[in-house]
């Protein structure tokens, strides 16, 4: 288990002597540790199927429930603070979030501190321990030159989710989420690569067909989404929050009874903005915001 404990960026992680990221860096060691150990995690990552390329978007049975999507609500809050709270709602239902993937390094760069979405994940749960070693990575090791990547989804089932991801203290008893995890599609990098616009909004597309075909074939039940790659990786939220809208209202039309963005409360509302005009019925219920997305 061990020789690949620091594989998120390929070397041992830097260490910061002092300040927030250092603190973040030994809860994520910490959390690691007892993730390697646990026997829920190790379940879950036995039971972790890859869906590569060349099966993607999975094909998906006309729902029984035709008809529009059941309920689809905006939460401000991180990720798992969402996950969270639908848990202590609806804890026997089957909940699937989105995990906004770097495409080359699982878990990105959570054992050095760094703190977008997939980072907190990783650094509060036992995500990293069920995705490291997989082989859907090699993908774009091999061909990242235009950072558009390759659309592969990891499922993951029943991770446990061990840590409060605001204070990282342990919670005093761990729930469980399954975890979807799609590489977002690098779009500042794409653009200054020659990228067209048209391009990376059909690959955006492609990518998030391939998401919600994945956890329609899961039969997931409560799916919670957010501003897929609409941080460091500059994705257009407008773009983004339009690409959710026409698949949920279309052709994943009834697919599922609850979903839920997760939109973090930031200074600038550009993310929030785009998902509330296009989901005008969502509700918005506040929460922490103390989480960049990717």
């Amino acid at each position: 288990m061990g020789r690949n404990r620091h594989a998120a960026k390929g070397d041992a992680p830097r260490v910061a002597t002092s300040g927030p990221r250092r603190e973040r860096q030994r809860v994520s060691e910490a959390n690691l540790a007892q993730a390697e150990s646990d026997a829920d995690c190790l379940r879950a990552r036995e039971q972790t199927q890859s869906y590569l390329p060349d099966a993607l978007p999975v094909p998906v049975s006309q729902p029984a429930a035709a008809g529009p999507t059941g309920r689809i609500e905006i939460r401000l809050g991180t990720t798992l603070s969402v996950t969270r709270q639908l848990h202590a709602e609806h804890p026997h239902l089957k909940m699937a979030a989105l995990n906004f993937a770097s495409a080359k390094n699982p878990g990105g760069g959570f054992l050095r501190g760094a703190s977008a979405q997939e980072e907190s994940l990783c650094r509060h749960s036992g995500l990293f321990v069920c995705i490291r070693d997989n082989p859907a990575y090699g993908l774009a090791r091999r061909d990242n030159r235009r950072a558009l990547y390759h659309d592969f989804v990891i499922y993951s089932p029943a991770v446990p989710v061990y840590r409060d991801d605001v204070t990282g203290a342990l919670l005093d008893e761990p729930y469980q989420v399954d975890f979807l995890t799609c590489p977002a599609i690098n779009a500042g990098v794409a653009r200054e690569r020659g990228v067209t616009p048209e391009e990376i909004l059909e690959a955006l597309t492609r990518r998030i067909d391939a998401v919600l075909s994945v956890a329609a074939t899961q039969q997931v039940e409560i799916l919670v989404l957010g501003a897929f790659g609409c941080g460091v990786f500059k994705n257009d939220p407008v773009d983004v929050a339009k690409v959710f809208a026409d698949l949920l209202h279309h052709k994943y039309a009834g697919a599922f009874p609850h979903v839920v963005f997760g939109i973090p409360s930031e200074r600038n509302t550009s993310n929030l903005d785009a998902f509330v005009r296009h989901f005008p019925l969502a509700s918005s219920e506040a929460g922490p915001k103390d989480e960049p997305v990717s």
